[in-house]
């Protein structure tokens, strides 16, 4: 027979399965905040190997870290590369 106590339980458990959920796939909901171009890598790896406290920690790691943009500005006339010396390369 189905008590208010049953249901109770149920609802805790279902409340702490979907938070459990919600934990196990923080690097990947990070990655996807931050817009992050690996993202399905980082996705990848959480899923596979989440459920080992380093995998975890890997993903988390790898979501947090900066990405590297390269971004040439060209202060010269038409198209030229950087090593001719008429643009800059600014390292973020």
């Amino acid at each position: 027979m189905i008590t208010h106590d049953n249901i109770l339980f149920l609802l805790i458990l279902f409340v702490l399965f979907l938070m459990g959920c919600i934990a196990y796939f923080v690097p990947s909901l990070i990655a996807w905040y931050k817009k992050r171009p690996n993202l399905k890598n980082i996705f990848l790896l959480n899923l596979l190997s989440g459920w080992t406290t380093l995998g975890w920690i890997l993903a988390l790691i790898w979501a947090l870290s900066d990405v590297n943009k390269v971004i040439i500005v060209n202060n010269g006339k038409g198209p030229s590369s950087p090593s001719e010396g008429k643009g800059k390369i600014i390292d973020m």
